[in-house]
């Protein structure tokens, strides 16, 4: 059997799409034989991802009209004797998917968003924690299953052999992770070392880099590093296995709301949000009227210390750690990829 997977990464799409995409094809392939085909926009980071995974990689010209892109995907799966794919992309319209489920037999979609619409498809997962479950109950139009909220989100399932009963909130600070996304986009990874470093902390600091970062904020990184004095680690593109182990040893965490935000809620490691977007500062918002994390909002508006303030906060209350932790265990258990993929499986 061939499934297609349909996919973008990118600066300002970031990596999180992408990864999900990886997590979904491993998922499979631990349950079922099949042949993986993946169709992306011309992105490097997507190749090199994705090619120890794939049969054959598909790159799309650049800046296809959404309107045609349909009719092209169904072109190349027919040519391909493909009847099965997965779209894992970013806010495409109802149209899009309505003209996919005219041409072909199982389409099953990822969404990550905060618009509520029904869609066309055999299966539907939005696992945005601002999704309600409630609207999909009403759902009519079409004949698609939906799986709706953080139980749903696409996490690697080997995170599960690195998380343990001793991961979350410990009684000491020892180690603080910083990361924004695959992307960072607003170089808020420089504001967050510029924050940390006047406090003269003790603590280790990771500090983890995406694959889609771009020269410049590469270049403000590289240009800070020399002003720190704390103990600084520094990785870049590294693989999910070792940033789930990063992860794992971590005590605190300065972050974006992209999936980054979902792993660490998984590993229970009470979380700063500094959003990109108010896309991100809606989905950190729900993360804190949950008690699931601490959010600053959106990083271009707030200064050094709004973020000094909320690090000595978590440094020096454990209680408030352990609220933290509790709460976003509870949020993400981690085995939505499972369950989505087990569903594929049967609808198949």
């Amino acid at each position: 059997m061939k499934i297609a997977f349909r996919v973008d990464a990118g600066n300002i799409t970031g990596t999180g799409h992408l990864m999900e995409v990886v997590s979904l094809i491993k998922s499979l392939g631990r349950r079922i034989e099949f042949e993986a085909i993946a169709i992306v926009n011309n992105y490097p980071l997507c190749m090199e991802k994705l090619k120890p995974l794939v049969e054959h990689i598909e790159v799309l010209p650049d800046e296809i009209p959404v309107n045609n892109e349909p009719a092209i995907l169904l072109d190349f799966l027919k040519k391909n004797d493909i009847s099965v794919i997965v779209m894992d992309l970013l806010d495409k319209p109802v149209d899009y998917y309505r003209a996919l489920s005219h041409g072909i037999e199982r389409t099953y979609v990822v969404l990550d968003n905060f618009v509520h619409k029904e869609i066309p498809a055999a299966i539907v997962v939005n696992f945005n924690i601002a999704q309600s479950q409630d609207y999909y109950k009403k759902a009519v139009l079409y004949d698609t299953e939906y799986l709706i909220g953080p139980k749903y989100a696409i996490l690697d399932e080997d995170l599960y052999d690195i998380w343990s009963e001793k991961a979350g909130c410990r009684d000491e600070v020892k180690t603080i992770f910083v990361n924004q996304g695959g992307s960072d986009p607003y170089g808020l990874t420089v504001k967050s070392l510029e924050a940390l470093e006047s406090l003269n902390l003790q603590q280790e600091i990771i500090v983890v880099s995406g694959g889609a970062v771009t020269h410049h904020h590469k270049r403000e990184l590289e240009r800070l590093k020399p002003l720190l004095k704390g103990n600084y680690k520094f990785y870049e593109n590294i693989s999910q296995q070792k940033f789930f182990e990063l992860l794992a040893i971590s005590d605190i965490a300065l972050t974006a709301a992209g999936n980054t935000l979902y792993e660490i809620a998984f590993f229970g490691i009470p979380s700063i949000v500094i959003c990109h977007h108010e896309n991100h500062n809606r989905v950190a918002s729900e993360f804190e009227k949950q008690g699931a994390a601490i959010n600053l909002g959106i990083g271009s508006t707030i200064d050094r210390k709004k973020i000094l303030d909320k690090i000595q906060l978590l440094l020096m209350n454990r209680e408030k750690r352990k609220q933290l932790s509790d709460h976003a265990r509870s949020l993400v258990d981690g085995y939505g990829t499972t369950r989505f993929t087990e569903r594929i499986i049967e609808t198949l």
